[in-house]
């Protein structure tokens, strides 16, 4: 669960603000990389609370192996729609986005709920901790990924290797046994 949760968040760091980057050089403008950011962050608000009802009822490998399954499609479609595409539209970056926030809201909780389903009380302190990191070590990781891959080869690439990482993470998490 572990390493599947840091390649499925380092490839979404990753790809996150790859598309920031994208979008501060088609429109040179601050203030509409700021709204489509600011846009990405509200289904997390709004959508999260729901997650953790979601993770609570439903079964949290299934939740996992399909969002982490649906997530590396959607972006694979994305892929090819920008092949027939000379440039994106900022729009379809910011549906990108949205959904990709939208997944993540209902993710997150269930990687949290797993935890101590998955662990001893004992180590429930420590597992958190390494979940925390994770998260942490992504969120730093990622970015700094992401202006060398987006510098040198562009968003195909970054997007390639977000599908990729989607999907292993979600074969991965096909092995998982997550007691309800």
């Amino acid at each position: 669960m572990v390493v599947g949760q840091f390649i499925s968040l380092f490839g979404n760091s990753l790809q996150r603000f790859a598309l920031s980057l994208l979008i501060l050089d088609m429109t040179g403008s601050a203030a509409i990389f700021s709204f489509i950011i600011a846009l990405t962050f509200l289904p997390q608000i709004f959508i999260a609370p729901f997650g953790g009802a979601i993770a609570d009822r439903i079964n949290k490998q299934k939740i996992m192996v399909f969002l982490d399954s649906f997530s590396g499609l959607f972006l694979l479609f994305f892929l090819l729609f920008l092949q027939t595409q000379s440039t994106p539209s900022l729009v379809s970056i910011g549906i990108l986005m949205c959904v990709l926030s939208i997944i993540q809201s209902v993710y997150d909780p269930c990687v949290h709920a797993a935890i101590p389903a998955v662990t001893s009380q004992e180590n429930l302190g420590s597992a958190n901790s390494v979940v925390s990191v994770i998260t942490s070590l992504t969120s730093l990781l990622g970015p700094i990924a992401a202006g060398f891959l987006y510098g040198l080869y562009g968003i195909k690439l970054v997007l390639i290797v977000n599908i990729v990482s989607f999907l292993a993470s979600a074969i991965m998490e096909l092995f998982l046994v997550i007691p309800q």
